[in-house]
């Protein structure tokens, strides 16, 4: 079942190709896309012997130009 209604403020979505160049259900008073069929995941953050954290820079939205760790995820 699509969803109609934005969760996040309740406007309607209307379908807009998103940043990945797929058509995606969008808010179109907020601009909240919804991702259809999320996958449940769980992470693990790993420490190096240093204590430090290893980090990547994204290269695509959600989330372009900020660091995470090594992201992993599945969207129909």
């Amino acid at each position: 079942m699509e969803p109609k209604y934005c969760p996040r403020c309740g406007h309607a979505l209307e379908i807009r190709d998103v940043d990945d160049h797929r058509p995606r259900p969008v808010c179109s008073a907020c601009g909240f896309i919804v991702y259809l069929n999320p996958l449940v995941a769980a992470g693990v953050i790993a420490e190096r012997e240093d204590g430090k954290i290893p980090l990547v820079l994204r290269g695509e939205n959600p989330g372009r130009d900020l660091w995470a760790c090594q992201p992993v995820h599945g969207n129909r």
